[in-house]
Order: structure tokens, then C-alpha cells, then sequence
């Protein structure tokens, strides 16, 4: 009798997939296992920026337009939010065009901050519709998903050593005060400790769920294990900024452009929706190519704005196309409410709540803008009060060294700004901090070139100052690092010899050589030569002597020393 009961409880339950097994684990649960190769696979012959630059424009950008078609195109729901939908655009163009002239950093961190949660929440969302199906509402459970989500996400930012880069980088920019390094180390403790404790409560809830007879959908486990997992990678462990937005970008933009094709697809047939989207969401594989084309159509835009458009039109451009992220965001949160009868009804789940709320005394619109209000009007405040304290570009690299000392890339800018600035003993010490830091061999042995320049730069100046012990040990630890040292610093005094009044420059590098490879024969003639122009007839007589030494075959030294002796 049991196992009868059972059997019919299986058989009466829904499936438990949106499409079918195969079609989610394509389009929504197991798409970063497809994503990873072909990315790497890609970058390999398009390289990152290219292949940035189309994902940018037509998947990032270009999935914005389903959202609006949902938006215009649905009658009932543009009646419902007709406020919203006609000022929302008006006020984030007005807002997004004059910070991307005064305030880039601002708006970059505003839409940077606002995608992140619109990719939680879309995963969010998706958990809420596989839990529909197996009828899971609990209010803990859907807590904890949230809590799980939430920390998975911001964990990923917070332990990632590029975005943290990314975002101090803005944040200075904007004229944002110092954050010290000890913070971030606090913050990856506490996110670290969070999540940790979040997921164990999961983990803990799903497991008495399924002892209380009320299972939780397995499908929104692997969802989110397979959603938060590549969020990981993407951020954590590739190193390319670049390469980390086009993972994860592609795959939520699959999932978005799948669940609103599917959506509007069935709520097409309702009769108070317009006429266009009656027309576009029909069963066609032909309207299924004209939805992408639009897509694509819309995402080029941004290819426009990148390659074709100059300043000042460039920069209202780019504000246009961050009012547009916004306004997807936005309206993402508040027209996809899987908790709606209306879209539980067009995504085939049952239940609900109906539309709207409890009515107020003040209209809807003024409370829905006074609670946007405290997040807007701090923004823009700190956009004006900021502006005038925005970090030139080398304290900006200063600044960020200081907040990540151990970010090789970031001390190796730190040295090199230095170096600029002519601070050269401390663009040493950051230069040897950097060579420590970086693991990856092309980038170390960039950092080590860098490096051996500023000990070569600094001896230099030592010489110009008669410390040749000095300037002997900083050009040691130099040819440790570049080997060909030497010969570059003889070819060096070679070309400044010729020009007019560069023999003391000259004589220098010449000495360097030598003090970098005592045996060079050629160096010690060119330095005595060098030396005797100077009337440094000492210096010229001791190397014309050696280089006799070295070379006792060579008539050269010989003849420098008669030549020596005459004008002495």
C-alpha cells in the first residue's frame, strides 16, 4: 500500500523541469560546463578583448531589450507600473549622462554593484520557480537560498584579488578616501565565516525537508551549485577581468533570453497584451530568429559607441547605454515576480499571490520613489562631494598599492609610477616586492626587467655622484635579473658618444658596463676614450691599462696609451 502511495504522489507531481531534463541542463543548470571550454577555446584565437567586446555588446547590452519589450509590450503590466515606466527612463538619462562626463567612476560602480545582485537574483528567481515545482514554499527555505546566493556572490567579489582591484581602482577615481588593507583582510574573514555558516544551515534545512516529507528540489540544488561554482571561477580563479565578465555573462544571458522567450511565449495568448508581442512570441522558428536578430540588433549599439563614435557624442553614448543597464535592472525587479499569480500562471506553476498590494493613502509611485530615494540621493551626493578630492593617475596607483600590498600587478605599477616620479629608492623596494609576488613566468620576468632598469637607473646616478661601490652592488643585483646588462649599457654609451654634449652621460654607461662585466674589452677602451674627452685622465689611464691586460694582442689599448701620454 505504501509503495502504491508513493507511486502515485511521483506520478502526480509536476516535472520537475522547466522545459524538459535535457533543455535546462543546456539553457539554464548545467550551461557553464559548455561555457568554460568554448570561452578558452575562443579567447585563444579571438583574444580576451575581442572577444569582450562581442559579448559586451551582444549579450550584455542586447538582452536588455526583452526586458523592455516586456515592459512597452504587455498592456496590463504597462498600465500597472505606467509611472515607473514613463519617468524611470527620463530620470537615469538625465542622471547617467552628466556623471559619465564628471563622474565615470561613480556610474561604473553603480552599474557594477546593481549587475552583480541582478545576477543573484536571477538565479534567485530561477531557484523559486524549480522549488514551485516540487511545491517547496517554506519561508526558511527561501531564506537560506537567498542568505546562500547572497554570500556566495559578494564572497566571490571579496576574495577576488582582480575585482578588488577594479573596484578600489573606481573607487579612487571618484575621490573615495583610503581603504586599508587590514579592512579587506577583515572583510574576507567575515564573508569567508559567513558563507560557510550559511551554506551549513542549507545544507542542515534541505536535509530535515526531506525527513519532514517536504523535499526540496534537487534541480535547484545543482542550480545553484553549478551557478555560484562558476561565479567562482569566473572571479577567483581567472585572472582576466575581461575573461571573467564574458563566462559568466554568456551564461546569464542564455538563461535570460531563454525563460523570456518562454514566458512571453504563453503570455502571448492572454488578451491584454499588444499587439507586437502577439506577433513576436508566436509559435515560429523564424520569429524565434527575429527575437535573436533584435537582440543582436539592439546589443550593436554599444559596437557603435566603441569603434565609431568620438567625444564628447562617445560619452553620451556611454551614459545612454549605462541608463539602459539600469533601467534593466530595475525593471527586472519588479516585472518578473515569480511570486505573482500572473507570471506563475505564463511560467506553468500554480499558486500565487495576486498582483498589487494593500492600498495606501499615498499613491503607489510616491512611496515606490521615496524608498529609491535612499539609495539615490546618497549616490549623488557622494558623486558631487567626491569629484574635486578624484586621484590623479599616479596617486591613483599609489593608493592602491597601499590598499593591496599583496597584488603583484598592483606593485609593479606602484614601482613603476615611482620610477616616474624619479623616487627611485622607493621604486626599488617595490620593484623586488613585485618580482617576489607574481607566479606567472612572462608576468615575473616583465617585473624583473622593471626592476633591473631601476637598479640600472639608480647605479647611474650614483656614478654621476663618484660612488662606484654603490653603483657597483645596485648593478650586480641588476645583471642578476638581465644578463645582457652590459652590453646594452656599452651600446648605450655608443649613442649618446655621438651626440654633442653627452660625454659625461656617456662616460657613465660606459663605466656601468664595465662595472657589470669587468672583462669587456671594447667597454673599458670606449670608457678610457670617454674619460680622456672629459679630461678625466686618471680614469682613462687605469681602463686603457686593464684593457691592455685583458687583451694583450689588441693594438688598441697600446695605442690609446700613447695617445694618452702625449696630451697628459
Amino acid at each position: 500500500m505504501g509503495r502504491k502511495t508513493s507511486a502515485a504522489a511521483a506520478a502526480a507531481r509536476p516535472s520537475s523541469w522547466i522545459l524538459s531534463p535535457g533543455s535546462d541542463l543546456l539553457l539554464f543548470v548545467g550551461t557553464p560546463i559548455l561555457i568554460l571550454p568554448a570561452v578558452l577555446l575562443l579567447d585563444g584565437s579571438w583574444g580576451t578583448e575581442a572577444l569582450y567586446l562581442f559579448v559586451a555588446s551582444f549579450g550584455a547590452l542586447g538582452h536588455h531589450l526583452p526586458g523592455m519589450m516586456r515592459a512597452y509590450g504587455d498592456k496590463a503590466l504597462f498600465q500597472r507600473f505606467k509611472a515607473r515606466f514613463l519617468f524611470a527612463p527620463i530620470f537615469l538619462l538625465a542622471t547617467c549622462i552628466p556623471l559619465a562626463f564628471h563622474q565615470k567612476s561613480v556610474l561604473i560602480l553603480v552599474v557594477y554593484f546593481w549587475g552583480m545582485w541582478h545576477g543573484f537574483m536571477q538565479m534567485h528567481g530561477f531557484a523559486r520557480i524549480y522549488d514551485a515545482k516540487w511545491k517547496s514554499f517554506a519561508p526558511r527555505t527561501v531564506a537560506l537560498d537567498r542568505a546562500v546566493g547572497l554570500f556566495g556572490f559578494a564572497g566571490a567579489l571579496v576574495f577576488s584579488d582582480p575585482r578588488i582591484n577594479m573596484l578600489l581602482d573606481n573607487w579612487y577615481r571618484a575621490g573615495g578616501p583610503l581603504v586599508q588593507p587590514e579592512l579587506i583582510g577583515t572583510m574576507r574573514w567575515i564573508f569567508g565565516g559567513v558563507f560557510t555558516a550559511v551554506l551549513l544551515a542549507y545544507v542542515v534545512n534541505a536535509w530535515q525537508c526531506q525527513r519532514r516529507g517536504a523535499p526540496q528540489s534537487p534541480v535547484k540544488h545543482l542550480l545553484l551549485a553549478t551557478t555560484i561554482g562558476f561565479f567562482w571561477v569566473a572571479n577567483v580563479v581567472i585572472a582576466s577581468p575581461l575573461l571573467a565578465v564574458v563566462l559568466f555573462e554568456i551564461f546569464h544571458d542564455v538563461q535570460y533570453l531563454t525563460i523570456v522567450w518562454l514566458f512571453n511565449r504563453k503570455r502571448a495568448q492572454a488578451a491584454d497584451v499588444g499587439a507586437f508581442t502577439k506577433f513576436l512570441f508566436r509559435r515560429s522558428t523564424g520569429l524565434v530568429a527575429l527575437y535573436v536578430g533584435l537582440v543582436f540588433a539592439y546589443g550593436g549599439f554599444n559596437l557603435l559607441q566603441e569603434l565609431v563614435l568620438k567625444p564628447p557624442v562617445h560619452t553620451i553614448m556611454a551614459g545612454v547605454l549605462a541608463a539602459s543597464g539600469l533601467l534593466h535592472f530595475y525593471y527586472d525587479g519588479f516585472i518578473w515576480k515569480v511570486k505573482e499569480k500572473s507570471t506563475r500562471e505564463a511560467l506553468g506553476l500554480e499558486g500565487g499571490v495576486d498582483a498589487g498590494g494593500p492600498k495606501n493613502r499615498l499613491p503607489a509611485w510616491s512611496l515606490h520613489g521615496l524608498r529609491w530615494a535612499v539609495f539615490v540621493v546618497p549616490v549623488l551626493a557622494f558623486a558631487v562631494a567626491a569629484a574635486p578630492q578624484a586621484r590623479e593617475e599616479d596617486e591613483l596607483v599609489l593608493a592602491l598599492a597601499e590598499s593591496l600590498p599583496e597584488s603583484a600587478e598592483v606593485q609593479r605599477n606602484r614601482a613603476i609610477a615611482l620610477y616616474q616620479r624619479d623616487e627611485l629608492d622607493d621604486a626599488i623596494v617595490a620593484g623586488r616586492r613585485a618580482a617576489e609576488l607574481f607566479e606567472d613566468p612572462q608576468k615575473r620576468n616583465k617585473a624583473r626587467a622593471d626592476l633591473a632598469a631601476m637598479l640600472y637607473q639608480s647605479a647611474l646616478d650614483e656614478l654621476a655622484s663618484f660612488d662606484r661601490e654603490q653603483a657597483g652592488e645596485l648593478l650586480r643585483e641588476a645583471a642578476a635579473l638581465r644578463p645582457t646588462l652590459a652590453d646594452e649599457a656599452h651600446a648605450e654609451g655608443l649613442s649618446l658618444a655621438k651626440q654633442s654634449g653627452q660625454v659625461g652621460e656617456a662616460t657613465r654607461r660606459f663605466e656601468a658596463a664595465v662595472l657589470l662585466d669587468p672583462s669587456h674589452v671594447d667597454a673599458r677602451l670606449d670608457l678610457a676614450i670617454s674619460a680622456a674627452r672629459a679630461k678625466r685622465y686618471d680614469l682613462a689611464q687605469e681602463h686603457a691599462e686593464e684593457a691592455a691586460r685583458l687583451a694583450p694582442n689588441d693594438p688598441r689599448p697600446a695605442d690609446l696609451l700613447q695617445r694618452l701620454a702625449r696630451v697628459r
